[in-house]
């Protein structure tokens, strides 16, 4: 079954699996909310149905079914029903169905929807690596995508400030396992990235930490520089800077006819 993340659900799967489609929603790829909308069953484990991934949410996946899984049963339902709820433990719930799936000898009838798919993804490109709208200056992308190929995806562990970066990041950075990506979700606490590079850092010493930031949400905890230094804390940090605060700005460009603040 193609597999699609949220933000936070980013690593859970790893990113070069065949099957994965990355992030969802807002800031996805077309091929992957093609998927969403046009799919008849969406198992989602531990997702909320945020604005972000959903949109307009009459129009959210109008022929798919939904079994939700999630730990507190106030999420279930609350903003799409959920033909199958299912309240408990993600990986209990998941290696439940995989058992019965076994046992009942069930085997996937997916190759022409995992075909199509895959149709999908050659026709609309998430990233082209000849992307450059901005000829002699350091493209966002590019830069993002220059880092993933330095990283092990197995090994290493990256964190985010809040705003265009965090997408970016999100959207090209590669991992094949959980706990690998630490981004503020649901209010966006800008502020949020180098504090927790540090504890990382500090708590898995043996992987390399990258903090990736805006010039916006580095100013917020720029003084950690000097607890960086007073204590040797390893973590490295990527500013992408625009001199704005780059999500805000592009809000107010597309929805608020151009009126800065």
């Amino acid at each position: 079954i193609p597999v699609v993340t949220t933000l936070l659900g980013k690593g859970c799967f790893p990113s070069s699996h065949p099957l994965s489609l990355g992030p969802v929603g807002m800031h996805g790829s077309k091929y992957a909310n093609m998927a969403m909308t046009e799919c008849d069953l969406i198992i989602a484990a531990g997702a909320r149905f945020s604005d972000r991934v959903t949109g307009k949410l009459d129009e959210f996946a109008p022929n798919a079914k939904v079994i939700h899984i999630d730990i507190d049963p106030a999420e279930i339902g609350k903003i799409r029903e959920a033909n199958v709820p299912i309240v408990g433990d993600a990986q209990g719930i998941l290696g439940g169905i995989v058992a019965q799936l076994e046992k009942s000898g069930a085997t996937p009838v997916d190759a022409e929807w995992v075909e199509t798919v895959n149709e999908w993804r050659e026709r609309w490109p998430y990233y082209d690596d000849q992307f450059n709208d901005y000829p002699n200056q350091i493209v966002p992308e590019v830069a993002l995508d220059e880092l993933s190929k330095q990283l092990d995806p197995d090994n290493s562990i990256v964190t985010t400030e809040v705003g265009q970066h965090q997408m970016w990041a999100t959207q090209i950075i590669e991992f094949n396992k959980p706990h690998s990506w630490l981004s503020s979700g649901g209010l966006g606490t800008m502020g949020f990235g180098l504090p927790a590079a540090l504890g990382a850092k500090l708590g898995v010493p043996d992987r390399e930490v990258v903090c990736v930031m805006g010039d916006g949400g580095f100013q917020m905890t720029m003084q950690e520089l000097g607890t960086i230094m007073q204590n040797r804390i390893g973590v490295k940090m990527i500013v992408l800077n625009n001199s704005y605060l780059g999500m805000v700005r592009q809000w107010q460009q597309l929805f608020f006819g151009k009126r800065y603040s």
